[in-house]
Order: structure tokens, then C-alpha cells, then sequence
């Protein structure tokens, strides 16, 4: 949420991110497809050719965001996903590339991307049925249980319209579904890496 500037360096909510929430269905699409050639101006601001892109190509121009192996993948994987959803046209032959590795050692669990991160850290871990730390000032806590793990938490705006919580739905869906697909990615790379 970071990156399309919807929370500050804080995790606070800013005035993009309310206005998105608030906004009807075509201006909502509006703003999405604004904040995705925004974020993402060095790839989409016409000086790359995205329309005919290859896989290489892409990743090529993501690297120059200092970024390599599953981060890499993880990123061009948000970034196709975000680009089709804001209806900007992307060549066919660009797809995230696999996941490299030679495959000698496991690879360690990483913590989810800054993107993800929640607003307020726990001092202490919060198993399942726990209470989560309180939020900020306006904010609501919602406890996400998992089963046969660590609880999660999403922090939000308190106060929110039917319609703000059906925007907030559908953000929060398209950054989980898009999180969760490239974990299965690189899952999968894993789980082949390690198999003889």
C-alpha cells in the first residue's frame, strides 16, 4: 500500500486512500490505473516498450529497481496483475520469470514484502484466539485467525460507509490473491529445487 501511496511511511492512511474508498466505480478504476503508471512510471511512462516486451525485457527494467530472484518474480507478478486489473496494455510475451536457485541449501523463510507489512508491530507474538494490540487513534483492529499458526491482524480506518468497505474488500483481495500467488510460485520452485 506503500508503493501506491495509500499509507505513509508511518502505516497512517493518507488522503489518496480515503478518496479511493470513496470514490464511485469508474473513478475508483481511474485513480487505480493513475497510481499504477505513477508507481510504476520508469516502465510505463512510454520510454519502454511494454506493449512488446519479453519476459527478459521486463525483468531487465525491474532489475534497475535493485531487486533480483523471488523479490524480482514476487514484483513483475504484482506488477502484470495491477497493470491488467488498470486495463494497461502489456505484451503477451511478458510473463514474472521462475525463480532462480542453484538448488544446494533451502531457502529460509522470508517476511512478507513492506507492502503488506501491518501498521503496528507486535512485541510480542499473538497466537491464535489472542487480542491484537490496540490500534492507532480512528483505527479498527481486525483479527485474521489462522488456523494452526500465527494470528494476523489488519488495522483500518474506524467509521467507514458500506461503500468504503466494499472498495477496502476488493484492495485488500487483489493484494492477498496477488501476495498469495507468487508465494505458491515460489513454493512450487522450492519445493523442485529440493526434490532429487
Amino acid at each position: 500500500m506503500k508503493w501506491f501511496k495509500l499509507i505513509s511511511e508511518s502505516g497512517a492512511p493518507t488522503k489518496l486512500l480515503r478518496d479511493f474508498i470513496r470514490a464511485e466505480a469508474d473513478d475508483a478504476q481511474a485513480m487505480f490505473r493513475s497510481m499504477v503508471l505513477e508507481s510504476y512510471g520508469s516502465i510505463t511512462d512510454g520510454s519502454f516498450a511494454l506493449g512488446s516486451a519479453t519476459t527478459s525485457m521486463l525483468a531487465d527494467k525491474f532489475r534497475e529497481y535493485e531487486i533480483s530472484g523471488s523479490t524480482l518474480t514476487k514484483g513483475i507478478s504484482f506488477f502484470l496483475s495491477a497493470a491488467k486489473d488498470a486495463g494497461i496494455k502489456v505484451s503477451p510475451h511478458a510473463k514474472a520469470p521462475p525463480t532462480s536457485g542453484n538448488g544446494s541449501a533451502k531457502r529460509k523463510a522470508k517476511s512478507p514484502p513492506a507492502l503488506l507489512a501491518p501498521a503496528v508491530t507486535h512485541s510480542e507474538p499473538t497466537g491464535h484466539g489472542s487480542k491484537p494490540k490496540p490500534p492507532r487513534e480512528a483505527m479498527v483492529a481486525i483479527p485474521i485467525p489462522i488456523f494452526g499458526g500465527q494470528d494476523g491482524v489488519i488495522y483500518l480506518p474506524d467509521h467507514m460507509t458500506a461503500k468504503q468497505w466494499e472498495k477496502v474488500i476488493k484492495m485488500t483481495e487483489f493484494i492477498l490473491q496477488n501476495y498469495r500467488d507468487t508465494m505458491a510460485e515460489e513454493a512450487a520452485v522450492s519445493e523442485s529445487e529440493v526434490t532429487p
